[in-house]
């Protein structure tokens, strides 16, 4: 069973999110899942959709750890 850590990273208008888990034992797997912009005025409010897709994936991964525990 792999545990699984999730953040997110932003950098200015950019936020990146990650999922970081433990491969083997001493070997740590970072995995980019995905970057998207932030909008900066009303006329990239459109990329609302992507941001919120991104932050939902991150919950997924964060969600799925449990789960696994709980059912074992």
């Amino acid at each position: 069973m792999t545990l699984h850590v999730c953040g997110i990273l932003v950098q200015g208008y950019k936020p990146t999110t990650y999922r970081l888990n433990l491969a083997s034992p001493l070997v740590y797997r970072l995995v980019h899942l995905t970057a998207c912009s932030m909008f900066k005025s009303i006329e990239e409010f459109t990329l609302i959709p992507q941001i919120i897709s991104a932050i939902i994936q991150v919950k997924n991964y964060a969600l799925l750890a449990p789960q696994k525990y709980i059912l074992s």
